[in-house]
């Protein structure tokens, strides 16, 4: 058992201006604040010096957007950044673990990948617009995917075709 010495938050304050803690970043969710928190989060953890960025996922997924924003922020990080999925990492979480530089994964956890989804509401021709929007960026994001872990461009999408466009769990 580790024992824990209690600290004045001014003095840890001071002693983390020389001596700054590693960051590890969690996600647990894809909304904006979630994407305004990793962000963030990042950029301290680049101000630290840390020679890479964990970032541990335990997520059931949600927006396709967000997660995009945190790939890409990623993507620019000028260390790399090490995914870890310890538990589940599905939908959106599966795609963030699959862009790490690294990526490591507990013997019990779970990915989940599928089609993007999107909840749509508007006139016809707005949802056939979405639709359109929504095909496109699934191709794109599995395609990416596929080449940032070294396979064909298609692996992921005949991966999902073959489960007959239903979850697929790795």
């Amino acid at each position: 058992m580790r024992s824990q010495v209690n600290v004045d938050p001014r003095i840890r304050a001071k002693l983390e201006e020389f001596m700054p803690h590693p960051v590890v970043i969690r996600v647990t969710d894809f909304t904006e604040e979630a994407l305004k928190l990793f962000c963030d989060d990042l950029d301290r953890a680049i101000a630290t010096g840390q020679p890479f960025v964990p970032v541990v996922i335990d997520s059931y997924g949600g927006g396709i957007y967000e997660c995009m924003g945190m790939v890409e922020r990623m993507r620019r990080c000028p260390v790399p950044v090490h995914t870890v999925v310890e538990s589940k990492a599905m939908s959106a979480g599966a795609f963030l673990f699959g862009m790490g530089t690294q990526r490591y994964m507990a013997r019990n956890a779970h990915l989940m990948i599928h089609d993007a989804s999107q909840f749509l509401a508007g006139k016809a021709e707005e949802l056939r617009a979405m639709a359109g929007q929504l095909s496109l960026l699934n191709k794109s994001m599995l395609r990416d995917l596929a080449r940032h872990v070294g396979q064909p461009d298609d692996y992921f999408a005949k991966m999902i075709h073959d489960g007959h466009h239903a979850e697929v769990f790795l």
